[in-house]
């Protein structure tokens, strides 16, 4: 129990650092879409790369995989189909809603629960591994197509071609299909990189707190009530059942799987909706609330399965 809260413990400290960097505006105005810019096209990349080429690409395919996998979709169809009819959000707002409640902070938070609650990194690299190479690039091609500007889905197509989660994602599945190990002198910079993905990423979600206090006046709390609760209760709900019951899973797998899909909406959500300019009050209430609720939720699911 204790591995939760320092778990939480780390990430909140990474959030005030960048908190009091943006009260202060000691970095300048022009910070944090830096930030958002260097993580999207940067940090983020590298820290992909690594983590694929690192891994046997076989590990995806297992049963905490599967429930995860399961949930992130009942996650998706749950907010869609309670928040379109009821608030007709665009095309945009409806993607960084649905990720906002289905996408879980296993990049940052997920890395310190998992050493300090599950005693295991390892079990986080199939779910990391998906999000990232299969369900980032996915949200991408929606966020492309849904904020096109009237390009059409041919240029949005072609956009997408240039991303570099997706160019990251394709180089490095070659590479770990082929077994090519890269040499030090060129995989050790890369990991030097992907280092800084983390604490940018929380710096980056503090100084946004700073610049614009949570629930302010033009917030969507409907939607983001939705999302907070989809991603807090129904998703590890949807993971239990699929599995204890569907599986047949016990034990730390079972502990593993409903945690993993416990973990609050991730701070990706802030990058994306910020470099595509749509849902960043969204994505970041989400996920400043959610990481909250999280903290007694995890606990509970612990307390229950251990």
């Amino acid at each position: 129990m204790a591995g939760v809260f320092t778990g939480f413990g780390v990430i909140g400290i990474l959030i005030a650092v960048g908190y009091a960097l943006g009260r202060t505006n000691l970095l300048g105005e022009g910070a944090r879409p830096a930030f958002a810019k260097l993580l999207f096209w940067v940090a983020q990349p590298a820290l992909l790369f690594t983590l694929i080429v690192q891994n046997d690409l076989a590990s995806m395919f297992s049963g905490v995989l599967t429930a995860q996998v399961v949930s992130l979709v009942a996650a998706i169809i749950a907010y869609v189909a309670i928040v379109v009819p009821i608030w007709r959000p665009s095309p945009g707002e409806t993607v960084i809603g649905a990720m906002s409640a289905s996408y879980v902070n296993i990049g940052n938070l997920g890395i310190p629960i998992a050493v300090y609650a599950l005693g295991d990194q390892s079990s986080i690299a199939p779910i990391m591994l998906f999000q990232m190479a299969v369900y980032t690039p996915l949200l991408m091609i929606a966020l492309d197509l849904s904020t096109g500007a009237g390009e059409g889905a041919v240029a949005a197509l072609r956009h997408v071609l240039h991303n570099p989660v997706l160019i990251t994602s394709v180089v490095a599945i070659l590479l770990s299909a082929f077994h090519v190990t890269l040499p030090s002198v060129i995989f050790d910079p890369i990991s030097m990189i992907a280092g800084l993905s983390v604490p940018l990423m929380l710096f980056n979600f503090g100084m946004s707190l700073a610049a614009r206090p949570p629930f302010a006046g033009d917030s969507p709390a409907g939607r983001i009530t939705v999302a907070v609760i989809v991603k807090g209760v129904l998703q590890p709900a949807v993971a239990w059942v699929v599995a204890d019951r569907l599986l047949g899973m016990s034990g730390h797998l079972l502990l593993v799987a409903v945690v993993m899909a416990a973990l609050p909406t991730a701070q990706n959500t802030l990058t994306y909706a910020t470099n595509y300019n749509v849902g960043k009050v969204l994505a970041r209430d989400t996920a400043f609330t959610s990481t909250l609720l999280a903290v007694p939720i995890i606990a509970v699911i612990v307390w229950l399965l251990y």
